[in-house]
């Protein structure tokens, strides 16, 4: 029996239940539904979902610090988990730290962010737990059959897969990679609100294996990257994701590989939520053609609909929050001192 294209779905900032995935499961599956081109192809026919569960390994560490009388700089020098234990570090984690409440459920987006970002240790395992996850469920696969799949990660979850393919596909790859490279990869990588340069640790994001190319590439881990981004979204735009015109080369530039998707439309307050992306044509029919391999939707068609769609969610309609959002958005030289009060702001809202 031929195997389903797998998609992998990898969660953002916050805490998450095992069961998180089924919004967005359902919202792809609904646009999918709404393409008389792809009816040919019934969605559960063709594709399967593997939601991807990360946070808990980020739980044991916010716990940790909940129960603490230590502030989360000095709780996790003295785990030996920071980067480095000098004195400005822990200071400059407990400054950025006061930005949340240990009592608030805002320290489960906040603090998950400082964790990754500056405790080497547990970024490590949740790198790990991202891969092992992934590679268990291509090793239980058909090997005999050919072997699709693609990401879809959204917002700390874009740092976490790219840092994760990044390793997989290194020269020294672990487990299932070992195999994998050079041989299957993800046919598209969907990274929605891109937070991979705003939370880059030890890997250059614009130097890094993971990047779309040819199979002819070595070194490239898929086929198609896809960058969406809101214009009003607050979270991605310190240090946001605009490689150059050469990035990754000119070549898979004019063979559309690199699909860059800015989207501006707003249907609610939440603009960071990752239904409220995958509901918008900009992005989800460029993920249902990369998938697909072929254009199943042409341009005009996207035009259309994109027309209708944004036709029902007029700017104005939400005028006096696009005026709240803007007091959020960042430059490209913001610190973290700057950029994690604004998020834990933002996602107060």
């Amino acid at each position: 029996m031929p195997n389903k294209h797998l998609i992998f779905l990898v969660h953002g900032i916050g805490d998450h239940a095992a069961n998180w995935s089924e919004s967005a499961q359902k919202t792809i599956k609904d646009q999918y539904a709404t393409y008389a081109q792809l009816s040919f192809i019934p969605f559960d026919e063709r594709f399967a979902f593997v939601p991807i569960l990360y946070n808990d390994e980020f739980e044991a560490l916010r716990k940790k610090w909940r129960d603490s009388t230590a502030a989360l700089g000095t709780a996790l020098a003295g785990g030996a988990a920071v980067k480095g234990t000098d004195a400005q570090i822990v200071s400059d984690l407990n400054d950025i730290a006061k930005a949340t409440n240990k009592d608030t459920f805002i320290n489960t987006h906040v603090v998950d962010v400082l964790l990754y970002v500056f405790a080497r240790q547990t970024a490590g395992t949740v790198r790990e737990s991202v891969r092992k996850q992934i590679f268990t469920a291509l090793t239980a696969l058909n090997r005999a059959e050919p072997i699709t799949w693609s990401i879809i990660a959204h917002s700390l979850g874009t740092a976490v897969i790219h840092d994760a393919l990044h390793e997989a596909y290194s020269d020294k790859p672990t487990k299932f990679g070992e195999k994998l490279a050079g041989i299957t990869r993800p046919t598209l990588l969907a990274m929605i609100a891109n937070v991979s340069r705003v939370c880059e640790t030890d890997c250059d994001v614009y130097k890094s294996r993971t990047r779309p190319g040819s199979p002819h590439d070595p070194d490239a881990v898929c086929r198609f990257y896809m960058n969406a981004h809101h214009d009003w979204d607050p979270i991605p735009k310190p240090k946001a994701f605009r490689p150059a015109l050469h990035w990754p080369s000119i070549a898979v530039r004019m063979q559309n590989l690199y699909v860059d998707a800015p989207i501006s439309e707003i249907e609610q307050q939440n603009v960071h939520d990752l239904d409220h992306y995958l509901r918008n044509p900009l992005v989800h029919v460029p993920i249902f053609n990369c998938m697909l391999n072929r254009i199943a939707i042409d341009g005009d068609t996207l035009k259309t609909v994109h027309a209708r769609f944004a036709a029902q969610t007029p700017l104005d309609r939400f005028g006096e929050w696009v005026a709240t959002l803007k007091k959020f958005q960042l430059g490209e030289e913001a610190s973290w001192k700057s950029i994690l009060p604004a998020w834990a702001a933002t996602l107060k809202l």
